[in-house]
């Protein structure tokens, strides 16, 4: 068995002892830490989540999952920070009210860290009010919200619908992700963004602090992402990282709306 698939095997079976040991292994073989992210960690966290999804996994079950990929994480969030950049911007990130999930958001927070920003991780079960009142007191650039439940996901709209009330939603761009999460839920959700990676919400976090001022356009930075970014929306079987935003990474950037009821802008098992 490969060190890829004793990890994988690790994670999935919530071995903390274990998956940090194997995490500097697969490093010292010379794999590199976003190779074991992806071949290893992500599709283990997927199968856990699709196993609990199935009533094969129970809570106890995801949480060690959970809790070992953590200890492998731990390990390679120094390399993932190497090479951190100039100050990008500030992001506050966190799970959707209702939703205990945070391995996929964790991850993007590391990484999105790595590229600069100061990130405010509200941490999982995220109410409208604290999102709001974390926006009042950090003034991100961009809000990104996750969930790995259908359920929990419609927890998103009514965060959204709670900027605006709050008059802050020229202020900030919104970026969602998770498991249950598409481009078209996105829009209707009346988010800015949606990519199907970590990787891909580092990218368009990057595009989003970039963008033109809020009303120069009409058009959605959605709608432009289709068009000339190269992440595409994620099928049903992609691993639950926090599958937040695609935005524009090429021409104009295009601006969204301040309300979301009417926007301008406007080899491993699968996930559940």
């Amino acid at each position: 068995m490969s060190i890829i698939d004793e990890l994988y095997e690790a994670v999935l079976e919530g071995d903390f002892d274990d998956t940090p040991d194997l995490t500097r292994a697969g490093l010292a073989e010379g794999h590199e830490p976003q190779e074991l992210i992806d071949r290893a960690m992500i599709p283990a966290m997927s199968e856990a989540g699709r196993r609990f999804e199935d009533d094969v996994y129970f809570v106890p079950e995801l949480l060690s999952s959970g809790r070992a990929i953590k200890g492998g994480l731990d390990v390679l969030r120094p390399l993932l920070l190497a090479g951190e950049a100039e100050h990008a911007g500030t992001i506050v990130i966190g799970t959707v009210q209702g939703d205990l999930h945070d391995i996929g958001k964790n991850l993007v927070a590391v990484m999105l860290e790595g590229a600069g920003f100061d990130v405010v991780d509200l941490g999982t079960d995220v109410s409208p009010s604290q999102v709001v009142a974390a926006i009042r007191e950090h003034q991100p650039q961009v809000v990104g919200l996750s969930a790995l439940l259908t359920t929990t996901m419609l927890s998103m709209p009514l965060i959204i619908d709670a900027i605006i009330d709050a008059g802050l939603r020229a202020d900030v761009r919104i970026m969602v992700g998770g498991a249950p999460m598409n481009e078209a839920r996105a829009e209707e959700f009346g988010a800015d963004a949606y990519a199907p990676n970590a990787n891909a919400a580092v990218r368009a976090a990057l595009a989003l602090v970039g963008a033109s001022p809020r009303g120069a356009s009409s058009t959605s930075s959605l709608r432009t992402a289709r068009s000339c970014s190269t992440v595409r929306g994620a099928p049903s079987s992609s691993p639950p990282a926090f599958r937040a935003a695609s935005a524009p990474t090429c021409g104009t950037s295009r601006t969204p709306s301040a309300s979301r009821r009417s926007p301008a802008a406007t080899s491993r098992p699968g996930a559940g």
